[in-house]
């Protein structure tokens, strides 16, 4: 049934009879409207349709919003509404509507609420054109999606928006995930349904809408993937006025020629390659296996778990710490950007690792600080698995104090209260000699004023060489910064972005790096725009010009660079084959490994996907070489900065808060 009419605001009611046999239908109708936008009206398309299937009886969607819903023209008027499948297929198109589920926990984001919601269509055969509209029970302040292209028909005011799909959907099904802003006063997200559409092609011949529900407000397990990713993913945000592009392949002014969620998808696989302990049911690296399941201290405590530190096999709980910090502090200030890039439960599992080791080594009065002796550790060369060598456990107590380990093992606990929203963090912080950093993150986890006078009288009045696992000089004084808005705290971090760019302290090399050492060279580079941003979102400096500035290590670690290589494994086609890693050079597991693996000129046999190596040196040379234990090895807290500074691109990005990405020398 189709009807051609003109209909003025505010709505209409449509009123039929229908003759039927002995059971009633269930149905609804959905508009299908041309926008002027010049005129106010809208005038309903004529089509002929011919049902095929029967609606399924559920609730009608919310006469709120469907009496206003406004769309581009679209072949198939018939639609049927749904907790279970419904399909209409005619000569023309079909339609298929679907309920919006919510994942997880709504959170706060300025000044408004955020939630995570989806819509799952059932696919019984491949769609190439496919249009989705997403409309709500009430207008909504913005909102992101990475399926399509967000069309301008979609509702000025925020309640619907009409989506074009970028790629062809595979059977069996497509979930279609979006993030919704909406006001602070509403106790609820907005309910609403999708509504989608193609042309000439069956939708579904499947009984039953079944759809994913995922808890992103804690750490879950996370379904298995490949250790690859697509590169030319792309994604889009849309406020109620304007769409824009998400990084992906193209370049667009105001946007960057990347998708960063696809490069912290690879650094969050690193982080898995690199644990120690009892591995999970969904592991998703293969070559990797339970390993060194009897680390213990001295009066047997269990201490399984962490991260191994580089490509070696200790345990070195401050860097891992440090690490563990960055990392969760990028994720407390972009969490947008791990929802954005479907990442949030990965990286809750990551940081939860290392959170759960941290807890093991704090024991009564000891503070367990290193597993593993370094000396005898780097006289062997084979996987951790097969370690048959004695892993000593190495402490603090008041009598042999670290004040350094144990303020960035309170940071690193600290942060992850932030994260996971827990509390009872107060007995890491008990030495007088405690760092400024452990103590100001424990400010802000718990907002107690004696953390924060602590972290005031350890802060140091000088500017920061770099950001590392042993200096924390510049995160303290953002922090304290965030705390207190003291000018003393925001000059001094101006002044160690300023170090940093071009004209500053700090070397540029010829192809734009700022380099500053040659042990881990990216990693400081990538800290430093960590920094950068950080300070850019806290109001600190110039914003554009920090963003831009962290954009110009990234896309240099990425590729853009003299050798057009990224640093990144498993990034992109050209990236370095011979990691200097023990356990990803040696082959399969249940066979030997040992020096010839080390000094075989093959490729590693197995691709350690998102580690950062250290790179170049001062003049932009490197090579691929096992042996180079200074460009070529990573490390955990090489990808700690690095992928944070990662989210926080992402978070500018997906709410359109990025400058045009500037060209490098060598690009």
């Amino acid at each position: 049934m189709s009807s051609k009419n003109e209909y003025h605001s505010p709505g209409v009611r449509i009123g039929f009879q229908i003759k039927y046999n002995e059971e009633k239908p269930n149905g609804s109708c959905v508009p299908n409207v041309d926008i002027s936008s010049t005129s106010e009206r809208t005038t309903m398309s004529k089509t002929t349709e011919t049902t095929t299937a029967s609606p399924t009886s559920t609730a009608k969607p919310s006469t709120t919003v469907f009496s206003t819903v406004q769309s581009s023209t679209m072949s198939s008027t018939d639609s049927f509404s749904t907790s279970t499948s419904q399909t209409a297929t005619s000569t023309t198109g079909a339609t298929y509507q679907a309920q919006i589920n919510y994942i997880g926990d709504p959170w706060p984001e300025n000044g408004n609420n955020k939630a995570k919601g989806a819509c799952v269509l059932p696919i019984s055969s491949k769609i190439d054109n496919i249009k989705v509209k997403i409309a709500f029970n009430t207008q909504t302040v913005s909102f992101q999606q990475w399926v399509g292209t967000v069309l301008s028909s979609s509702d000025v005011n925020g309640q619907w928006y009409d989506i074009q799909n970028s790629h062809a959907w595979d059977p069996p099904s497509k979930t279609v995930e979006f993030i919704v802003e909406y006001n602070a006063n509403d106790e609820n997200p907005p309910t609403g349904y999708c509504i989608f559409y193609t042309n000439g092609q069956i939708i579904t011949t499947q009984s039953t809408l079944t759809s994913s529900k995922t808890n992103t407000a804690k750490p879950t397990s996370s379904s298995a993937s490949t250790n690859t990713a697509s590169s030319s993913a792309q994604s889009q945000t849309t406020t109620a006025q304007s769409t824009t592009k998400q990084p992906g392949t193209t370049v667009t002014p105001g946007s960057s020629r990347y998708n960063y969620g696809d490069v912290m998808k690879l650094s969050i696989l690193f982080y898995e390659a690199q644990r120690s302990g009892k591995l999970p049911n969904d592991n998703r690296v293969s070559w990797r296996a339970d390993s060194c399941l009897d680390d213990k201290g001295v009066n047997n405590e269990d201490l399984a778990g962490g991260w191994y530190d580089a490509g070696d096999g200790v345990k070195f709980n401050f860097p891992m710490a440090s690490s563990t910090t960055l990392l969760t502090w990028g994720l407390v200030q972009w969490k947008d950007a791990y929802v954005s890039s479907d990442q949030l439960d990965n990286m809750y599992d990551s940081i939860k690792w290392t959170l759960d080791y941290f807890l093991k080594c704090w024991k009564n009065d000891k503070l367990y600080g290193q597993v593993g002796d370094g000396h005898v550790d780097h006289a062997s060369w084979t996987r951790p698995e097969d370690y048959t060598m004695a892993r000593p456990a190495f402490y603090l107590n008041a009598s042999n104090p670290g004040s350094d380990l144990a303020g960035e093992t309170a940071a690193a606990l600290a942060a992850g209260a932030i994260a996971f929203k827990t509390e009872g963090l107060s007995c890491i912080l008990g030495y007088d000699d405690e760092l400024c950093f452990g103590a100001a993150m424990l400010y802000k986890a718990t907002g107690n004023n004696s953390y924060l006078e602590q972290a005031k009288s350890y802060a140091r009045q000088k500017i920061a060489w770099g950001l590392s696992w042993d200096d924390k000089t510049v995160a303290c004084q953002l922090l304290l910064f965030e705390a207190t808005y003291g000018n003393t705290y925001k000059t001094q971090v101006e002044s160690f972005v300023k170090s940093y760019l071009p004209g500053g302290s700090v070397q540029q090399t010829n192809c734009g790096l700022a380099w500053l050492d040659q042990w881990g060279a990216l990693r400081y580079s990538a800290n430093a725009a960590f920094v950068a941003l950080m300070a850019a979102d806290m109001g600190i400096g110039n914003a554009d010009q920090y963003k831009t500035f962290a954009m110009s290590q990234i896309h240099y670690m990425i590729g853009e660079n003299n050798k057009k290589l990224s640093y990144v494994i498993g990034y992109g086609s050209n990236y370095p084959k011979k990691p200097h890693h023990r356990a990803s050079s040696c082959p399969a597991l249940d066979t030997p490994c040992d020096w010839n693996d080390y000094e075989s000129e093959n490729d590693n046999p197995h691709v350690l996907t998102g580690a950062l190596v250290g790179g170049p040196d001062k003049f932009d040379a490197y090579e691929d070489q096992r042996n180079d234990y200074i460009k070529n090895e990573v490390a955990t807290d090489y990808n700690a900065g690095f992928q944070s500074t990662l989210a926080g691109l992402q978070h500018f990005a997906i709410n359109n808060k990025l400058p045009q990405a500037p060209t490098l020398p060598c690009a």
